[in-house]
This record gives structure tokens, C-alpha cells and sequence, in this order.
């Protein structure tokens, strides 16, 4: 059984669903996205593990923010944690990634360890997500469906005839469930969200992550638009030499909801979890970088 929390972080409400039994997990999602994209992970794990999924600000069910900000993520994964009172692995997702690492480069206590599916983890000055193009066709859509109330059962047609690297399109790459699950997530996010990342944040300054405990990222495949280059790679391990990494050959920035890639990423998530779910390991000493 799912319950169902709304935590405050500094007058803004978010969405935190609890389910099963166990040592805790915190999934975060990606920009556009929402709890729902855990759905068949946490299916998987709530027989061993506590698993909570986290609604940013301006998704799902957590409420609108007045600005997005790379800050403003890091905060609600914080508020999060604190929700939850004990120690976590965080497991997140592009943004959700991005969230947890502000996160864990500040050392939070109650964050046990990190496992990140395909972030931009290093920005640089004005840089802008690789994937830049296909966010501006997001925000064209959903200025024009949202202002129209438009059904979920539009934005899964439109979701489902837009290209997916490799010369097929989105519906033919995505699996059913979430592909509805990410028409969705997209016809309740807050545009701003999107159109934030756009702009590339330009009024916070780019710092480099420096992870205090263990950490995993799940890379894509860059040929076929992964985020996590082998230049992101370089510009982690000068930070956090001990990161451990894994590049999955063959999937696309969206991973686990691309067709007969979910077990394998959630093979190796589970791999993870069950090393990390003994005694806290000791904290590295990290200096920050900005």
C-alpha cells in the first residue's frame, strides 16, 4: 500500500509517496517527469526496501515554485531526507541526479549513499543541457496543450510521434506504461521547470560535484543522446576519485523506460543497494569546489 506525505520546504509543499518495508530508499525523478517513472522499480523493491518517491517542485503533485533553480531541487531532496528521519540511499534521475548531488556535495547527514542514472553532473558558464533541443519542443507543446486543456491521451500522441535516436520514435522505443506515465508527468508539470533548464540557469554559478559517500552513476549510451559523457566522467573522478561507474551500451537518456532496458538497470540498482544497505560507511573529507 502506497501512503501518501506532503513536506514543507520553506512554504512550498511536495509529494512524498512511501512504500513497503525495509532500509530506505529516496527516488527522484527527472525534468518533466514525476514520481509514476519509479512505478515498476519500486514494484521490484518494496519487498526488501522502504522506497520513497519524491515530486520535485512544479511536478506532479508538489506545488508551483515562483523560480527553478538547481538550489531549489537540492532543497526539496533535502527536505526529503529530513521527512524521512533516517538514513537513505538516494537514487535519481537526470535532474533528480543533479538535485542529489547539490545534496550530497554539502554532506547531509541523513544521505547513505548515491546511485545516479545518466546527470549532467559538471556545468560550465553558460553551458546548456545536451538535450536543449528537445526541451524547446516540450515547451512549445505544453504552452499550447496546458492554455487548451488538452487530454492526457494528447500529449501521449504527441509524446509518442516525437524521434527517438537510433531512427525510431518515442512510442515505438518506450515501453506502454511509461509511456502514459511520462504524457502524464509532462501534462502537470509547471513549464517554467522546463523552460529554466533551457536558459541553462545562468543566475547560479557552476560548481563541481564532490560526493562524501559512496556513489554509483548509470551512464547511457552517449551515441544515442546520453548526458553522462566520458568528459562529465573526467570532471567527477577529479573530484571524487572513488566514483564507481557504469555505462549501459544501446539506451538513450531515458533508460529504465526504454523497452528490455529496466532489468538490467535495476539488476545493477539492486546490486548497489544490497552492498550499501549495511553498517553507514565511513565519510570521505571532501573540499569544495566551486
Amino acid at each position: 500500500m502506497t501512503a501518501a506525505h506532503r513536506v514543507d520546504n520553506d512554504g512550498l509543499k511536495l509529494a512524498l509517496f512511501e512504500e513497503g518495508a525495509g532500509p530506505d530508499v529516496l527516488f527522484v525523478h527527472g525534468l518533466g517527469s514525476a514520481a509514476e517513472i519509479w512505478d515498476d522499480v519500486v514494484a521490484d523493491l518494496a519487498d526488501r526496501y522502504r522506497c520513497w518517491r519524491l515530486d520535485l517542485r512544479g511536478h506532479g503533485a508538489s506545488d508551483r515554485a515562483d523560480r527553478y533553480l538547481q538550489s531549489g531541487y537540492a532543497s526539496d531532496v533535502a527536505a526529503a531526507l529530513n521527512h524521512i528521519g533516517r538514513p537513505a540511499v538516494a537514487v535519481g534521475h537526470s535532474l533528480g541526479g543533479s538535485a542529489i548531488t547539490g545534496v550530497a556535495s554539502e554532506g547531509h547527514p541523513l544521505l547513505h549513499a548515491v546511485y545516479i542514472m545518466d546527470s549532467t553532473l559538471v556545468r560550465r558558464p553558460g553551458a546548456q543541457a545536451t538535450t536543449t533541443g528537445v526541451f524547446v519542443r516540450i515547451a512549445e507543446m505544453l504552452h499550447e496543450y496546458q492554455a487548451a486543456g488538452r487530454p492526457v491521451d494528447d500529449y501521449v500522441a504527441w509524446l509518442a510521434s516525437q524521434p527517438y535516436p537510433g531512427g525510431v520514435t518515442v512510442g515505438e522505443a518506450f515501453t506502454p506504461e511509461r509511456l502514459r506515465g511520462r504524457a502524464e508527468s509532462l501534462s502537470l508539470v509547471d513549464v517554467g521547470a522546463i523552460e529554466a533548464t533551457i536558459a541553462g540557469y545562468p543566475d547560479e554559478p557552476p560548481r563541481a560535484p564532490a560526493f562524501v559517500v559512496p556513489t554509483r552513476v548509470a551512464g547511457a549510451d552517449p551515441a544515442l543522446g546520453g548526458s553522462f559523457t566520458d568528459g562529465q566522467l573526467a570532471g567527477v573522478l577529479e573530484h571524487t576519485p572513488g566514483l564507481e561507474f557504469r555505462r549501459f551500451e544501446g539506451v538513450g537518456h531515458p533508460m529504465m523506460m526504454v523497452q528490455g532496458f529496466r532489468e538490467p538497470i535495476v539488476a545493477d540498482l539492486v546490486e548497489f543497494l544490497d552492498r550499501m544497505s549495511g553498517p553507514l560507511p565511513q565519510r570521505r573529507t571532501v573540499a569544495s569546489h566551486d
